[in-house]
């Protein structure tokens, strides 16, 4: 089973890819990485295409080698929230595989990606075969456990709007691979208005507003540029 969503072809090997980082799940010595590329599918798939869904069963580990991908968590019908936004290098349902129990979350594009898939069965025979990807596997959960953490104390430990949306946007900028620059940072932001207030527990207006106060900052102490959606539904434009 692949991911859902337009396939093309010309993803790269894992061999032959010059943008591997350290800390990335993929980051492993040549012998585990080569096992890795032998049992895995490569996918390149468009913006707003799904890969996997809340309450299904695990069947694939996706590792993400470029783009970004919205993680969200449902309730009932009507209440959903974007939980984080995943970067290259993440592995996409890794706690679901691990524990052989149902996505406990949504995975959607935000831009075009390339994925390396496999089988959840396959992942655990590599990873019963190399201790590396034993340890990657569990820096990966407590990497989950600090973002879920982040995002508690920017819900619950601060009452004002403003102070949440800045965490947030400090939080992204440490996840996103933010490009630093002499007025501050560029942060690849792709989120509504209204993603952003499930991200802090707000509604779109305060975030709205929160964003105009940003704005007006910037203009006089130029710290932050690039960050600020500039519209509530669809892909977020980027201010300069």
């Amino acid at each position: 089973m692949k991911a859902d969503g337009p396939c093309h072809s010309g993803t790269p090997t894992c061999s032959t890819c010059h943008e591997r980082r350290s800390g990335w799940f993929c980051s492993l010595g040549s012998d585990a990485l080569a096992d890795l590329e032998r049992i895995s599918s490569a996918q390149s798939l468009d913006a707003k295409s799904h890969i996997f869904s809340q309450g299904t069963l695990p069947t694939h580990l996706h590792i993400l080698c470029r783009g970004f991908v919205k993680l969200t968590v449902k309730r009932g019908s009507r209440h959903s929230a974007v939980v984080r936004v995943a970067s290259p290098g993440a592995a996409l349902g890794l706690f679901a595989a691990l524990s052989d129990c149902e996505y406990e979350l949504s995975a959607h594009t935000l831009t075009p990606v390339h994925l390396r898939s496999l089988s959840r069965d396959a992942f655990l025979s590599l990873m019963s075969k190399w201790p590396e990807i034993q340890r990657r596997a569990l820096q990966s959960i407590c990497q989950d456990y600090f973002f879920a953490h982040q995002q508690f104390c920017r819900a619950v430990l601060s009452a004002n709007v403003d102070d949440r949306l800045n965490q947030l946007l400090v939080d992204m900028a440490g996840s996103l691979d933010s490009d630093s620059e002499e007025a501050g940072l560029r942060i690849p932001f792709l989120l509504t208005q209204s993603e952003i207030a499930t991200m802090i527990g707000t509604t779109r207006e305060s975030v709205s507003r929160s964003l105009r106060e940003l704005r007006k900052r910037e203009s006089r102490e130029k710290t932050i540029s690039g960050i600020v959606p500039m519209r509530e539904s669809g892909t977020s434009e980027v201010m300069a």
